[in-house]
Parts: structure tokens; sequence; C-alpha cells
């Protein structure tokens, strides 16, 4: 199985492909121990990442727990569609909203070095994740705790709208939605290993599975930003109209995955009066 063969690898420091050429190779009583200890909680359902304390996304290694979503291959999308537009702005702004383990941020950071990157999260726990994972990748990302773009404030009036927190002389604004998108009855439905480990909050996204991004529309502001978004392949049309209810002239883009599947929706629009 390839996830012992994983495991294995992770605790003896040694190349999975060494590991198989050495099949005459054990682990010490130490590693041994540890080991047994992995399996039992892969075989009682915990996800790998969890179990190693990190995964792997565009090639780079973050640190993940409980607190945070386990970054998916299909989310690179966001990614390659972010440099490409940010390869004809000067001085971009990109936010990625709701950044849990910060995959998305610190990768736009690393990948798209001449753009200015924040980061939000409602979770201090995840916040912490993400900070860490910026350290250790030599990332500089900007985190905000908020709730999507509106900042937490310590004061007794509120939340911090956008328009006080984005220097928007800095360039055009990208905004990078990978946020809970699941059904909620689909959600009750899922993988254990998913359903059981990972968070809630970071997979649940209401009746239909839009809730977050219908906020999120509410509180942009009228000015020109590309927005992307990641859903499941039949919330697309659904989500378009969302749009166009906030944004009529909205330009809107449906972008697919390795698998051919419709998994990022990307709109461009100035403001909602245009």
């Amino acid at each position: 199985m390839v996830e012992l063969d994983i495991i294995k690898s992770h605790i003896s420091g040694k190349d999975r492909g060494w590991l198989v050429t050495h099949p005459e190779f054990e682990l010490t009583e130490d590693e041994q121990k540890k080991y047994d200890v992995y399996i039992t909680r892969y075989e009682s359902g915990e996800p790998l990442p969890y179990i190693l304390g990190y995964k792997e996304f565009y090639g780079r290694r973050f640190t993940v727990n409980k607190h945070t979503l386990i970054p998916r291959p299909e989310s690179e999308l966001i990614i390659d569609e972010a440099k490409k537009i940010a390869s004809s702005i000067q001085h971009p702004t990109i936010i990625d909203v709701g950044t849990g383990s910060g995959c998305l941020a610190i990768t736009a950071a690393l990948e798209i070095p001449h753009a200015h990157i924040h980061a939000t999260d409602i979770s201090a726990e995840a916040l912490t994740v993400a900070q860490k994972n910026a350290k250790n990748l030599t990332a500089k990302v900007t985190f905000h705790k908020g709730n999507l773009l509106e900042l937490s404030s310590r004061s007794r009036t509120g939340s911090t709208p956008l328009e006080t927190w984005i220097p928007y002389d800095y360039g055009m604004t990208i905004v990078l939605a990978n946020l809970p998108y699941i059904p909620t009855d689909e959600w009750k439905t899922l993988d254990p290993r998913v359903k059981n480990h990972e968070p809630q909050k970071a997979l649940d996204g209401g009746r239909d599975g839009l809730d977050y991004y219908k906020k999120l529309l509410q509180q942009l502001p009228d000015k020109k930003i590309h927005l992307l978004c990641e859903i499941m392949p039949d919330q697309a049309t659904h989500l378009i109209n969302e749009i166009k209810k906030v944004r009529p002239n909205a330009h809107t883009e449906i972008m697919k995955d390795l698998a051919g599947l419709q998994r990022l929706v990307v709109s461009t629009f100035n403001t909602s009066l245009n």
C-alpha cells in the first residue's frame, strides 16, 4: 500500500525509491514503535497528511493539522489562473480569503513575486499554521483575522471593510476564494476520513454550498476586481447567477481541472453599477 510506504519513508528519512530497491532495510526499534503508532492512526481513519503533519501543494510542503483543510491538487488551478492574470498587472494586490494553511497565499507570494499578498481567516488557530508555513517557506504575506473580507475589530463598532485596509493604488486586486462549498446534505455523506477529521467549517457551505460565496460577493467593494472561486462541478451556473445579481456586467469564465471537471469560476468586474 502506497500510504504505508510513505509512512515508512517519513519515519526512516529514506526516499521511497531507495526503500523499494532495498527491501532488506529494517526500521530501528524506536522507528518501528513510531511506525506502529502511525499505522494504527491511519487504520482508524485519520487522514495521512494529519499523521505526517504536512501536505505537498504546488511542489512545496505545507504544515497542516486539525485546524486546517488539507490542500487538494485541484486547487492548484487557482494559482495557475492567478499567475496568468497577474502577469499583465504591474503591481497586483492578491487577497486569499479563508486562507487555512496558507497554501494559496504563500504559493501566490512565491510564484508572483511582484504582487502584494494578503490573507484572511476567521480561525486564529488556522492563522497560526499559515504564519508558520509562510515563515518556513520565506514568503511575504500579510495575515489578517477576519470574516472573509471584513477584518475583526477590537472596537465595539464591528468589522473593518476591505476599502479601509487594501491600498488600491498598488494596482488591480485579485481575490482568491477556496471557501467551504460542500452542501450540508452532501457533507454528511462524505468519506469518514474527511467528515470525521477535517474541520467542518472549512467544508460545509450551507444548503446549496454557496453561502460563503454569496456573503463574499456582498463584501466586495465597487472596484475593478478579478475574483477566482473554486467550486463543485455542478455549482458553476448557480454561482454565475449569484455573481450577475451583484455585478450584472461581470465577465465570467469557467475553468476545468485536470480531470475535465468545472472547477473554477473566474469573474472580472469594475463596479456593481457598470
